[in-house]
C-alpha cells in the first residue's frame, strides 16, 4: 500500500499546466481537471509517443477512455478524416471535449465516438491499426481490464498494436480515498504482461516520459 501512496504524493506536488479547469462535468471538477490535469503536456506526450511507434495519418486509432479528448485534440488533426475513434463511459465528459475542444475539427475530421462502460468496440465502424489506453487501468478492476482485452481482440487486425499505461507496484494494490478519484489500483509488471493472455502477446516498455511515473506495455494479437 505504501508504494501506491508514494505515487499519489508525488502526483500531488507536480505542477499543473498553466491552463484552466474547463467547464464543470462532475465531482466539482472541470472537463480538463477530471481527466487528471496536465492537459497540454500529457496530450502532446501521447501524440509524440504514437508517432514514434509508427502511427501515420492513414492509420485508424482507437482511444480507449478518451475522456474529454486530452489526446484527441492532438490526434484528430494529425489523422486523416474519420480515422480517430474515441470510447468513454462518461457522456458529459465526452460531450464537453467535443463542444469545447474540437470546434470545427468535429465536422472537418469526422471523429467517431462511442459512450459505453462495457468496451463495446464492435459497435464502432472501423477496426483499429493502433489503440491506446492511457491512465485508465488504474481505475478498473481486474475483470474489467480482462474484458477490455477480450473485446478489443475481437475487432483487432492481425497487426493491431495496443498500448496501455498503469501504476506499477510491487504487489497488487487497491487504495480507497474520500476525494475524487475515489479508488486507485496498482498493478505489478507481471499482472500487466499477463492480462491479455492468451489472446495478446505483451512486451514491457516501462518508462516513456510520463511525468507521474506511469509505465507502458505494448500488446499485439497472439
Amino acid at each position: 500500500m505504501w508504494i501506491l501512496r508514494r505515487f499519489l504524493r508525488r502526483a500531488a506536488v507536480l505542477p499543473s499546466d498553466p491552463d484552466d479547469a474547463g467547464i464543470p462535468v462532475g465531482d466539482g471538477q472541470g472537463h480538463r481537471q477530471y481527466v487528471g490535469d496536465r492537459w497540454n503536456s500529457l496530450g502532446q506526450l501521447q501524440l509524440d509517443f504514437l508517432i514514434n511507434r509508427g502511427l501515420r495519418p492513414e492509420h485508424v486509432l482507437l482511444d480507449v477512455g478518451c475522456g474529454s479528448l486530452r489526446a484527441g485534440v492532438r490526434l484528430i488533426p494529425y489523422l486523416a478524416a474519420g480515422n480517430y475513434m474515441g470510447v468513454d463511459p462518461n457522456k458529459a465528459l465526452l460531450d464537453a471535449g467535443i463542444q469545447v475542444e474540437l470546434g470545427r475539427l468535429y465536422q472537418e475530421k469526422q471523429p467517431e465516438f462511442l459512450v459505453t462502460d462495457a468496451f463495446e468496440f464492435a459497435r464502432l465502424s472501423k477496426r483499429p491499426d493502433f489503440a491506446i489506453c492511457q491512465a485508465v487501468f488504474m481505475f478498473l478492476t481486474d475483470d474489467q481490464i480482462k474484458t477490455c482485452f477480450l473485446r478489443l481482440r475481437d475487432v483487432a487486425k492481425s497487426k493491431t498494436v495496443f498500448f496501455a499505461t498503469y501504476w506499477q507496484t510491487r504487489e497488487p494494490q487497491r487504495l480507497e480515498r474520500d476525494v475524487f478519484p475515489y479508488v486507485w489500483h496498482g498493478h505489478t509488471r507481471r499482472q500487466m504482461l499477463e492480462f491479455g493472455d492468451p489472446h495478446w502477446r505483451s512486451r514491457y516498455i516501462g518508462a516513456w516520459g510520463h511525468p507521474r511515473g506511469q509505465m507502458m506495455v505494448e500488446y499485439r494479437p497472439a
